[in-house]
């Protein structure tokens, strides 16, 4: 099925065309509607639990389990992903060399992680006289422990959370709703998972240019690249 007003191929159950944000014409009745939105929120719901869980325990105190966690949340992500397995292989496909985009995400994405880092650090202990930001990130100067860091915290983000925010949560409110309201619905989302009322500062902006760079081409790797270079950035900048 194609889109009327563009011609981009989109899937039977969609309302809205993934491209260009059209309304299909014989558009989807309202059980259907709310089918999308309970599963959105059965997604959604299911990682906050998971998330709320680990912070209540203390099982994330310690670093080698860090891994664990992860691997558990990219199962949980895998087993959402492979239910609407046909739709999220199109964005999975690596993009044709657009070199220029690439270059651009190189350079604004560690600039972005300097400013955050530095403004975060400020508001922490200014005027909220809270942890800085690099304590939340600490990591040791022993290789094996940087490794564990950049593994948690740059690597499995990137891959991981791109997939669950811009790729099945993403999809599924492309099919009831445009292009500018997923990509603010699924920011928000991506937001509070983060359990961190200041980061909502930095985190919602990084989550709409994340979206935004889902919609435009229609991938994930730019956000991955992107989401993984911020990241690293960080941890990079806790060891100046």
């Amino acid at each position: 099925m194609t889109c009327n007003n563009c011609q981009n191929s989109i899937t039977q159950n969609a309302v809205f065309c993934g491209k260009c944000g059209a309304k299909k014409e014989d558009s989807k009745s309202t059980s259907d509607y709310n089918q999308h939105i309970k599963k959105i929120a059965f997604i959604f719901f299911t990682l906050v639990t998971y998330i709320t869980v680990l912070n209540l325990s203390e099982i994330t105190n310690n670093k080698t389990n860090s891994i664990i966690i992860d691997v558990i949340f990219s199962v949980i992500v895998l087993l959402f992903t492979f239910y609407d397995r046909q739709t999220i292989k199109r964005i999975l496909q690596i993009p044709k060399g657009n070199k220029k985009t690439v270059i651009y995400i190189v350079i604004i994405a560690p600039i972005l992680a300097f400013l955050v880092h530095h403004f975060a650090d400020l508001l922490n202990e200014r005027l909220f006289h809270q942890m800085k930001i690099s304590d939340v990130y600490q990591t040791s100067f022993s290789i094996f422990d940087f490794s564990i860091s950049v593994l948690s915290i740059a690597i499995f983000p990137a891959i991981f959370e791109e997939l669950a925010f811009r790729g099945v949560i993403f999809q599924e409110l492309t099919k009831i709703t445009n292009l500018k309201i997923a990509i603010i619905i699924s920011s928000i989302l991506f937001t509070i998972l983060h359990f961190s009322l200041i980061s909502i500062l930095w985190i919602f902006p990084i989550g709409i240019v994340l979206g935004y760079l889902r919609a435009k081409y229609r991938t994930l790797w730019y956000g991955v690249l992107a989401h993984f270079i911020y990241n690293l950035s960080i941890i990079i900048l806790e060891k100046l």
